[in-house]
């Protein structure tokens, strides 16, 4: 088995394990530094062995501290599953692009842009974690949406 871009499995699961390394250290408050270094190096290895797919460069966006550097990885690794028809990393993708516009950038047109873009891929692949995240997300626009406008109350 492969991911939905053709990694082999095995190269794959040592990625698995590093980003779980991460997400672990971050959580205990932990100095992750060392750990992201050890995940980038080996997403530069695969990125040799297999190009520049959809899961290497939405997974190495994730782990970016700055955010339009993210977005910039995003966005080309959603135009390259586009190009190799990889459903599943084009919705996931498109969820991420939503999210990243919504709560880190706080752009509510684009935000509002990829929840479309989302729903669109939603009819192409789909699962139960991607349709709750929908969900909230679509939610979340809207309350932010509303909060953005102006009451009509004079001050």
């Amino acid at each position: 088995m492969s991911t939905s871009d053709g990694i082999k499995s095995t190269d794959w699961e040592i990625i698995l394990e590093y980003t779980a390394d991460v997400v672990n250290a971050s959580a205990a408050g932990c100095d992750d530094t060392l750990l992201l270094n050890r995940l980038f190096k080996k997403l530069e290895v695969l990125e040799q062995m297999y190009g520049r797919l959809p899961s290497i460069l939405a997974t190495r966006a994730d782990f970016l501290d700055d955010e339009k550097q993210s977005i910039s990885l995003l966005k080309e690794a959603y135009v390259s599953a586009c190009e190799i028809n990889d459903l599943k990393n084009q919705t996931f993708i498109s969820n991420s692009l939503t999210e990243a516009y919504l709560e880190d950038l706080i752009d509510l047109n684009l935000a509002k842009y990829w929840l479309n873009v989302f729903a669109d891929d939603l009819k192409l692949y789909s699962d139960d974690y991607l349709i709750e995240s929908y969900e909230e997300l679509e939610g979340e626009l809207l309350q932010q949406i509303e909060d953005a406008e102006p009451s009509g109350l004079e001050p």
